[in-house]
């Protein structure tokens, strides 16, 4: 088997294990060659995650048009209309600000696209996102109004190691902003959340959306 192969095949199992349905899997691509981008395509693969616009830029028009790109890094304003034209998904949406400025952008180009709000979940000074939950209600509320934005849920990045007790704290704060979203008429709530480093316990805190980048393409260049 293939190094996508084998991981795509312990991600089903993990996913069996904990009794949790597939999550969605972002092949993240950043600093991959298109070479081997192809070959994961090739294998089944339609979702590729990219943190820098400009290379989500170059890459997707070299790629087939049935995929599906995720921005999933910091968004930069000067960068808005990049995303607006080649991205299907945002994954770090985090101020008012940028969200109307990609409505803007998107109303223009005639396009649409899923939004994911980031939290910063263990509210880390190095990581980017919503702290608290009033600021994420003001933020949901805002892109619900949007027309070309659809707020499919939530992405986190929580710290690495964790005890037992911490673990059970964050389900408990990954359930608290699912409800607020699903009172707020959110109908999916989609939670992105685990990378090749914590994707098992990233499904067992219920987890939809996986991103992962060497265990499908090996080591960076």
């Amino acid at each position: 088997m293939t190094t996508f192969e084998e991981f795509y095949s312990d991600l089903v199992e993990a996913a069996s294990i904990f009794g949790r349905p597939n999550p969605m899997l972002v092949a993240v691509s950043k600093k991959q060659p298109i070479e081997k981008m192809l070959f994961a395509y090739e294998k089944g693969q339609l979702h590729f995650g990219e943190n820098y616009a400009q290379e989500l830029a170059e890459k997707a028009p070299k790629m087939p048009t049935q995929c599906y790109w995720h921005f999933i890094g910091p968004i930069q304003t000067n960068k808005i209309k990049i995303l607006a034209k080649h991205a299907d998904w945002i994954h770090s949406l985090s101020s008012i600000k940028h969200a109307l400025l990609l409505e803007t952008e998107l109303k223009r180009l005639s396009r649409k696209i899923d939004a994911l709000i980031q939290i910063n979940i263990d509210n880390e000074d190095s990581k980017s996102g919503i702290t608290n939950e009033k600021d994420f209600m003001e933020l949901a509320e805002k892109i619900m109004l949007c027309s070309a934005i659809n707020l499919r849920g939530f992405m986190i990045l929580p710290k690495l190691q964790k005890s037992e007790r911490e673990f059970k704290l964050l389900e408990a704060k990954i359930k608290k902003y699912q409800e607020l979203l699903k009172n707020m008429g959110c109908k999916i709530c989609e939670i992105s959340f685990g990378t090749s480093s914590d994707y098992q316990e990233a499904l067992r805190a219920g987890s939809t959306i996986i991103r992962v980048g060497e265990k499908i393409f090996g080591k960076r260049n």
